[in-house]
């Protein structure tokens, strides 16, 4: 192993360390938005997915279409859904999150931008 020329620069084992690591939390992300997607893709209120497991904790924005839709029955199902898969496929430890938020939204305050929405 080399030793550090600075204590803030990581080494080449601590970068393919963490790229690993980002790797699998992306793949993670992936099966995660693809289970969703599966199972909620049937409801008519449904839009979007976006996951994002960070380190011990999955965050999750799940997008319905309207702003009516979000105050509905409906939605808070696919909330209660989304948890459940979360719970089911992730480790014990991770903290879980799941927002509510419609795609009406996005496209009034954000002119349809998710970038601008989740910055």
């Amino acid at each position: 192993m080399k030793k550090r020329r600075d204590i803030n620069i990581p080494t080449e084992e601590e970068f393919e360390r963490a790229s690993k690591h980002m790797a699998a939390r992306i793949r993670l992300g992936d099966k995660l938005k693809e289970m969703i997607s599966s199972e909620c893709s049937s409801s008519a209120i449904y839009h979007d997915v976006y996951v994002w497991p960070l380190k011990g904790r999955c965050h999750v924005d799940l997008f319905v279409k309207t702003k009516e839709d979000k105050k509905s029955e409906e939605a808070e199902r696919l909330r209660e859904v989304t948890s459940r898969l979360l719970s089911e496929n992730i480790q014990e430890n991770y903290q879980i999150t799941v927002d509510l938020d419609s795609h009406e939204r996005v496209e009034i305050e954000f002119n349809g931008s998710y970038y601008n929405r989740f910055r």
